[in-house]
């Protein structure tokens, strides 16, 4: 396979990181394990950012939550309807 500069692209395999086994596919390439503890999402949006954005405010903290994140930043585009909620629920989680 070749990339946009016509340079040979080498394959991504397991061992190019033990940390985290990767699952190889013809053109994408998945995590298999949880991120570590010390990752912080900086650029999430909610379900009430104008352009793009899917989260769920409640599942979102939930899940940083689950994986042991200290923190995650909301950064939805064009309002801060959802800050409110987010505050809430962040705080009543024990995220920052």
């Amino acid at each position: 396979m070749k990339g946009a500069a016509g340079r040979r692209l080498s394959r991504v395999t397991p061992a190019a990181c033990p940390r985290y086994p990767l699952t190889t596919h013809r053109f994408s390439v998945s995590l298999t394990k949880v991120m570590p503890a010390e990752f912080v999402h900086l650029h999430v949006h909610s379900e009430y950012s104008l352009v793009d954005g899917v989260a769920r405010i409640r599942p979102l903290v939930q899940r940083v939550a689950e994986l042991g994140m200290p923190a995650v930043a909301l950064t939805d585009q064009s309002n801060m309807f959802a800050l409110v909620r987010f505050y809430k629920a962040a705080m009543a989680a024990g995220i920052k």
